[in-house]
């Protein structure tokens, strides 16, 4: 058991000595102190407690110790509140500025698109009159063609007009002169009689 208890003393002086060498050595001996000073606090207040209820100074402390103890929980209840109240104006902040930035990218958003919008009439208006002039273009073509179209179909009907005409007068020409020689032949015809 001596063996075992030196061993962990060698093992705890070795840590010990490991802490002091390390940056974390002053928060252990600060924590040691306080432990230190806390048991003897401890100690003496029990001596004094115990003093104090066999005087009559007891009741005044214990109510002391009760609204100290109150006000030690109302202080804590309090930071707390603090706490909070702070951390919601942090969220707060943090919300508007976010909203904000968001608002802010919309609107670079929107006139972007109206940016890019009059660029885009501003290259569309010379494309919408060059396209308004070719089909105009077109449409004067076509009227053209029609036209051109409706000159060579006179420019053959005058010709076939003529014919047709020429044609229909040969033909009553030639009916009149079957008449002509119908009656020629009746009447040839007829003489002996």
């Amino acid at each position: 058991m001596e063996l075992r208890r030196k061993k962990l003393q060698r093992a705890a002086g070795k840590i010990v000595n490991r802490w002091r060498q390390m940056t974390m050595s002053g928060p252990y001996f600060t924590w040691k102190n306080n432990v230190v000073e806390t048991t003897r606090l401890k100690h003496a207040a029990e001596k004094v407690i115990t003093r104090m209820q066999q005087i009559a100074i007891a009741i005044p402390y214990s109510i002391w110790r009760a609204n100290s103890d109150a006000q030690c929980q109302q202080r804590s209840v309090l930071q707390k509140v603090a706490l909070r109240m702070n951390n919601m104006l942090v969220y707060k902040a943090w919300a508007t500025w976010h909203e904000n930035v968001l608002e802010w990218k919309r609107l670079a958003r929107a006139a972007q698109k109206v940016i890019t919008r009059w660029d885009n009439m501003n290259l569309a208006i010379p494309y919408a009159t060059w396209r308004q002039k070719v089909l105009e273009t077109m449409r004067l073509q076509r009227a053209a063609g029609k036209v051109i179209h409706r000159w060579g179909l006179l420019a053959l009907i005058v010709p076939y007009q003529s014919w047709a005409d020429n044609a229909d007068a040969s033909k009553r020409l030639a009916k009149a002169a079957e008449k002509i020689v119908t009656r020629w032949k009746c009447m040839a015809l007829a003489r002996p009689w």
